[in-house]
């Protein structure tokens, strides 16, 4: 896993059990995305984000029709 090579013992604690806490949350993501990046390239890293993003807004949608419903 990604994350656990390059987030420190409190970044992945956080990501794991507490994702309350944004700061670190972001943090361990942003350190991902990078190393992402870093390894596999800008094309790669873009076609991830913009994955990332399809999938955050179909799941939003989702949720506010659930909730308009109920």
């Amino acid at each position: 896993m990604t994350a656990e090579k390059v987030c420190s013992q409190n970044e992945l604690e956080h990501y794991v059990c507490d994702s309350d806490d944004l700061s670190n949350y972001q943090s361990c993501n942003l350190k991902v995305l990078q190393k992402i990046s870093e390894d596999d390239g800008k094309k790669y890293y873009k076609r991830f984000i913009q994955l990332w993003k399809t999938t955050e807004s179909k799941d939003n949608q989702k949720l506010t029709e659930y909730f308009s419903k109920h």
